[in-house]
């Protein structure tokens, strides 16, 4: 049998470039796109919390409006700027011009001993020290040790310095229990993460 991949890709704007590709176009925002983008706005949906979660919000509207009915083997989620692409074409030159060539359309074999496809992850740590004292001087007040020691400047640090100070953990806080503790010792013991909102799964994980 045959394994399929079916993989949306989250947009506020028009693509017309890659509207004939194998990509599902879902929309966001407050643009009134066409009808062959899947409206985030219909069914079941947090449209309203658009301009605080942007792709999530689509992320949102599958999981309460189309997840139980997936056939598909694996589904994917990209955004506008940024494309999965074939393995085997990432030592290629791709750029704006002919990245649409490029695009994954099916499953690779290296997945089979997997369930899940994320992005590489990114460093946060080694900020300027500069800006650390003046966007961070809450966190340097509780622990100036952070300003000598990379290995602190962690995903939480890094969150409460760029989006407010305890925002992370008040949404922890809010968490099932089960998984609050598991979370809040990632984000106070990494200095790095998987970026961009997207990721390639089987149904039956997304559902996790």
């Amino acid at each position: 049998m045959t394994k399929n991949l079916k993989i949306f890709c989250v947009t506020d704007k028009l693509i017309k470039k890659i509207e004939k590709t194998n990509l599902i176009l879902a929309s966001v925002g407050k643009n009134n796109l066409p009808n062959n983008y899947i409206k985030s706005s219909s069914g079941k949906n947090i449209h309203f919390k658009e301009q605080y979660y942007s792709e999530l919000t689509f992320h949102y509207w599958y999981w309460k409006n189309m997840l139980n009915k997936e056939t598909s083997d694996w589904i994917g989620f990209c955004q506008k700027r940024r494309f999965w692409v074939k393995t085997q074409d990432n030592q290629h030159k791709i750029d704006n011009k002919n990245y649409f060539e490029y695009l994954l359309s099916s499953p690779e074999k290296s997945w089979n001993n997997y369930s899940s496809i994320i992005c590489n992850p990114i460093k946060i740590s080694g900020s300027k020290k500069i800006k650390i004292i003046k966007k961070g001087w809450k966190n340097l007040i509780k622990d100036p040790t952070i300003l000598f020691n990379t290995k602190k400047e962690t995903i939480k640090f890094h969150f409460d310095i760029y989006h407010g100070d305890g925002k992370l953990t008040a949404a922890i806080n809010l968490l099932h229990e089960e998984d609050r503790s598991d979370f809040n010792n990632y984000v106070n013991s990494r200095d790095f993460f998987n970026p961009h909102i997207m990721f390639i799964t089987r149904p039956e994980v997304a559902k996790k």
